[in-house]
């Protein structure tokens, strides 16, 4: 299992670090991420009050940095049926499982188990108690799906057969550190909290607080041991990013200008030339070196997301210091098609180095000089303070490896 890190590169660029994979279509933040894991982990009788407090500091983390829905009635007050809803969809009266013990999920209904297999995913069941044995039909989809041996009938105390947390983790992360190409679907159910409490306590509140607090030191060490860091990209403007951060849709923002805000901590990355992006027949292209002042006469295309604004603004401010105002054109399209506009030979523009690998008929890059050297562009990451996301430590880890120069602020 991986830690996503959403990166979009280019002058602006977004870091999301987060579970398995994410997305929305077209018009919406983040792209659909096809083909990404699944986990889902249900725990029995889990108090919704106790996943935002003390007593369960591992989960309340990790429900405070994603998205956390106050306001969720399960379908049933039973431990099978409300699983059989879980996983088809549908309502107790729709799918038939009206009850523990008795009742059967008929093969007729679609798990999503059994969607995501069709669609590639090699899925795994792994459950904490014998309420959800795979007699009781929720196995179908399942390649692996791994319960309670002990088949003790129901009681009248609710004592169904169990087992801990963590023998529960122990099978699903060995399932899960099988080499395999093809996306995984995981479901964990732990039965811990659920009566009888075998937990230490005066009374049936504490020993209840007891298995609540193993269930959260188990499924957070379980968490903690997947410190892959997956890198996903998507390219935003400086608006978008700095809210973002503040909404805590995304981790960390790259950006070449500034996003300095209440709570935002900066980190400087890496430096990157500027390349003046010409037509071949311009007579600049023979000029020994170019400066800001050879360019007051041109007319500039420039995206009018990601980098365009923030190349826009330095070239207006460096033209403005020398008494010229630049003239600058703003294209709602991508930086390929900016470039193809220059080509034409009525326009001229400005890149960062990395689009020196964009090769055109017509097109030449040269590079732009200033006073102490070239003209380059300043990178930095940006992120909340308060960014909780444990993936977060791993990828300044990666970026201190890649960019040992880079102080923080």
């Amino acid at each position: 299992m991986q830690a996503a890190v959403k990166v979009a590169l280019g002058v602006a660029a977004v870091v999301s670090l987060g579970a398995c994979g994410r997305g929305s279509g077209s018009g919406d933040l983040w792209p659909r991420a096809a083909g990404a894991n699944v986990l889902l982990v249900t725990v029995d009788t889990l108090r919704a009050d106790r996943l935002t407090d003390a007593r369960m500091p591992r989960l309340g983390a990790l429900a405070r940095r994603g998205h956390l829905f106050t306001t969720a009635y399960a379908h049933a007050p039973l431990t099978l049926p409300s699983h059989a809803s879980i996983l088809t969809g549908l309502l107790p009266p729709a799918h038939g499982v009206r009850g523990n013990g008795s009742f059967r999920l008929a093969d007729a209904q679609v798990t999503l188990a059994e969607r995501l297999k069709s669609a590639g995913y090699r899925t795994g069941a792994f459950v904490g108690a014998f309420v959800l044995d795979a007699r009781f039909g929720l196995a179908q989809g399942f390649d692996v799906y791994q319960g309670v041996a002990d088949d003790r009938a129901f009681a009248a105390d609710f004592a169904f057969a169990e087992r801990p947390a963590g023998a529960v983790l122990q099978q699903a992360d060995a399932w899960l550190q099988q080499s395999s190409s093809a996306p995984w679907f995981a479901w964990i159910h732990l039965f811990d909290p659920h009566a009888p409490y075998e937990a230490a306590g005066a009374t049936p509140a504490e020993a209840y607080d007891g298995e609540v607090r193993q269930v959260d030191a188990a499924l957070g060490d379980f968490l903690d041991r997947f410190p892959d860091v997956q890198l996903d990209g998507v390219e935003t403007n400086a608006e978008r990013m700095l809210g973002g951060l503040q909404t805590r849709i995304i981790d960390v923002a790259i950006h070449a200008g500034d996003l300095t805000d209440v709570g935002v901590s900066k980190r400087a990355l890496w430096s990157e030339r500027l390349m003046l992006a010409l037509p071949e027949a311009h007579t600049l292209i023979d000029a020994e070196t170019i400066h800001w002042t050879d360019l007051r006469r041109e007319v500039f295309v420039l995206p009018s997301q990601c980098g365009g604004p923030v190349i826009a603004n330095l070239l207006s401010n460096r033209l403005a210091a020398h008494g010229y105002k630049a003239g600058i054109l703003l294209q709602e399209t991508a930086q390929e098609n900016i470039l193809g506009m220059v080509t034409l030979g009525k326009f001229i523009s400005i890149v960062g180095e990395s689009a020196l690998g964009i090769t055109r008929p017509g097109l030449v890059f040269r590079e732009i000089n200033e006073p102490n050297g070239l003209a380059r562009l300043d990178y930095s990451a940006f992120w909340r303070a308060d960014n909780e996301n444990p993936s977060l430590k791993r990828f300044f880890k990666l970026i201190d490896e890649r960019y040992p120069a880079g102080g923080g602020s």
